[in-house]
């Protein structure tokens, strides 16, 4: 890609490297009348970047979107522009670094390299140490907060302030990356804005003695006024419909300058947007000037279904013309053909909201949720690629992310919690995992060739650290991880969740059921990668050590009188305890259930209410380990409708974190949440008619 930037240098402002910090570079010459052809920008940067046209009283933001990257492996942006749309335009480059650690971005040095090329390949403007480059006092960054810690920073722009400030002193940086990258997938696409429908209006009363940055719970706090009282302004609440993805988009002409407090969130269950949440601020701030204010922010993609505007002005001060977002997507094929014909049309209506959760949570990789977190972790994305794989057969994406979760591979032989972050722990279930998400890439896309140089080693590296903990002394069995940056959660319930804070201490030591299946899991789905390669000894020699595992499950954890695996066996006193679906469900996935018990075991898992129930997340261990025996099918069927089809009556447009909805997490969960697509994969795999 540098043949491409030959004229470009990699700059930044000197001094300028604060976390959330906002940079303009400008472009000297406007782009001429008689422009044509499709002129090419080149741009990589950390963290994210916008490109802005700025005519006579009109600008337009026409590119956008930093892969999320490494700096040891940095993506070049390309975006291939008709000139047509750039004529006459001056040019804007909004730079962004977060510098500072979160789950969706890791803290690295602040820099950018670009150059924008006519049709005829003539460099037009390109980073150097003469680049017009501006600190902005448009877009604030100090103080302004986080909207969660694994999302990263709010926003806090001031209309009435210019987009180019102080111009900085350009420095040119050494040891940046000299070789850069091609994007893995398609750029995500802006749709045309989407308006939301209001549904509230009311004066509001302030709380006086809270920071004034903290957007979120000024907005939570405001007192809600009946009609005729006097207040400190008016509060509209928007409906967009239904759950979108997207950036906000303003049009509001305000008799003077004015603030305005911007929420976003996903229901309305407190009769306001739920804006502040135990120190998660879904709020921001916009300065408006007198007069017509356009805003459309591209640097936070925001999830949500509705907007909450507080502004801070009579209802006759403001008039708003426009509140919503303009739609953001990873460019997806059409999905698949449903599967499956039942006489209710509820399944039909499952399906449907499925593939849209799907959609929702695939931007520029796989992501937990597109409200709270935007983040890529391996368990969650193991069920998205899953059902993608049904239901659109794309593989693109899968691969993109796979390896972007393989570069964050730590010196414990364990992957970052989420990808490509830097996080304080990790999980070591779900790095098994990723090997598991890795065989089913393979099986799906037939890319053999495409995972040997950097995918089946870092799988290796995973389980080869694994075994490497194995207790032979205890059948090969694995312990818990004691060491602080280790989180021993396995899913979200009693006895599975583990604490956050890691650190065992030496009495408390377990012998863990769920991590044990979850490493025989991997070791399966890697002997059944070295089956593609052809590496049939090191083959042969995994799959005697699964066994051997596989045994010793059976054997520690397996309670022969009521047929049921226990989660823990104590290493102090070799108390075992706490029983739960998931566990009995992996023990029979995984294998490790003998032939002669896996009717009983399976019966138990079916019908045994004494069993803690898995997660929507984690049912898809539970309906695997069922439908292995067809007998089941209508059981899992009914279930679906009625656990899936409960969210759909109750409102639900995207399928939810956990069946709790929002009141789960401490009021703070996710109402879409790409691991509950679930039953696409149960439909096309286990219920297709024949169709599959």
């Amino acid at each position: 890609m540098y043949q491409y930037l030959q004229q470009a240098k990699w700059i930044w402002a000197k001094g300028y490297d604060r976390p959330n910090m906002f940079l303009v570079a400008r472009c000297p010459d406007r782009i001429p009348a008689d422009a044509a052809g499709e002129w090419t920008l080149h741009i990589s940067v950390d963290a994210d970047f916008a490109l802005l046209c700025e005519w006579e009283g009109r600008q337009e933001w026409i590119a956008f979107g930093q892969f999320p990257d490494y700096a040891s492996h940095k993506v070049c942006e390309v975006r291939h522009i008709d000139a047509s749309v750039l004529r006459g335009a001056t040019l804007y480059l909004l730079l962004t670094s977060q510098n500072c650690d979160t789950s969706t971005d890791r803290k690295e040095r602040a820099g950018v390299i670009f150059s924008l090329r006519d049709a005829q390949g003539r460099c037009i403007w390109a980073s150097d140490g003469g680049t017009e480059l501006y600190h902005t006092s448009r877009h604030r960054d100090e103080g302004v907060p986080l909207v969660t810690g694994q999302l990263g920073f709010s926003f806090d722009i001031d209309l009435t302030a210019p987009l180019c400030g102080h111009r900085c002193e350009v420095e040119l940086l050494q040891n940046m990356p000299t070789e850069l990258y091609p994007r893995p997938i398609a750029p995500l696409k802006m749709g045309e804005r989407l308006p939301g429908v209001p549904v509230l209006q009311t004066a509001f009363a302030e709380q006086q003695d809270l920071p004034d940055t903290a957007f979120g719970m000024r907005m939570q706090c405001a007192r809600f006024l009946a009609d005729g009282e006097d207040g400190d302004g008016q509060a509209y609440i928007y409906d967009l419909g239904a759950e979108q993805v997207g950036f906000l988009s303003l049009e509001i002409t305000a008799a003077q300058d004015t603030d305005v407090l911007i929420g976003w969130g996903e229901h309305l269950a407190d009769g306001r947007v739920r804006t502040d949440i135990s120190g998660r601020c879904f709020g921001a701030r916009c300065h408006l000037r007198a007069g017509e204010n356009h805003l459309l922010y591209p640097l936070r993609r925001l999830g949500l279904r509705f907007l909450q505007l507080n502004v801070y002005a009579p209802a006759d001060g403001v008039t708003i013309t426009y509140t919503g977002i303009c739609p953001v997507d990873y460019p997806l094929p059409p999905a698949k053909e449903y599967p499956y014909t039942a006489q209710s049309g509820l399944p039909r209506a499952i399906y449907e909201t499925c593939l849209r959760t799907l959609r929702m949570c695939l931007h520029d990789h796989y992501e937990d949720c597109p409200w709270r977190e935007q983040a890529l972790y391996t368990m969650d994305s193991r069920n998205q690629m899953l059902c993608g794989y049904y239901a659109y057969g794309e593989t693109a994406a899968p691969r993109a992310s796979l390896e972007l979760i393989a570069r964050s591979l730590r010196e414990d032989a364990l992957l970052e919690l989420c990808s490509p972050a830097r996080c304080s722990i990790t999980i070591p279930a779900f790095s098994a995992m990723f090997v598991v998400q890795l065989a089913e890439y393979v099986d799906f896309s037939k890319d053999i060739d495409g995972v040997r140089e950097l995918l089946l080693p870092t799988a290796q590296r995973i389980v080869d650290g694994f075994v490497a903990r194995m207790d032979h002394a205890h059948g090969g069995l694995l312990k818990c991880y004691p060491e602080e940056r280790h989180w021993n959660f396995y899913e979200w319930q009693e006895g599975l969740s583990g604490s956050i804070s890691g650190s065992v201490k030496d009495e408390d030591m377990t012998y863990d059921a769920p991590l044990c299946c979850f490493v025989s899991l991997a070791m399966e789905a890697l002997t059944r990668l070295y089956g593609y390669f052809g590496m049939d000894a090191a083959r042969k020699q995994l799959q005697t050590t699964r066994i051997q595992l596989n045994r010793a499950i059976h054997e520690s954890f397996y309670d022969d009188k009521t047929a049921v695996y226990e989660g823990y066996l104590r290493l102090r006193d070799g108390y075992r305890y706490h029983r739960a679906q998931l566990t009995q469900a992996l023990a029979i996935v995984c294998g490790a259930c003998p032939p002669a018990e896996l009717n009983r075991a399976r019966e138990r898992l079916a019908n045994d209410k004494t069993l803690l129930p898995v997660t929507l997340s984690h049912s898809i261990f539970r309906y695997d380990a069922l439908l292995a025996d067809k007998t089941y099918l209508p059981m899992v069927l009914d279930e679906i409708e009625r656990v899936w089809g409960g969210m759909l009556q109750a409102g639900a447009t995207t399928f939810w974190e956990t069946a709790a909805g929002e009141r789960d997490f401490s009021n703070a969960g996710s109402l879409c949440h790409g691991w509950s697509a679930i039953p696409i994969y149960v439909y096309w795999k286990y219920a297709t008619n024949g169709k599959n």
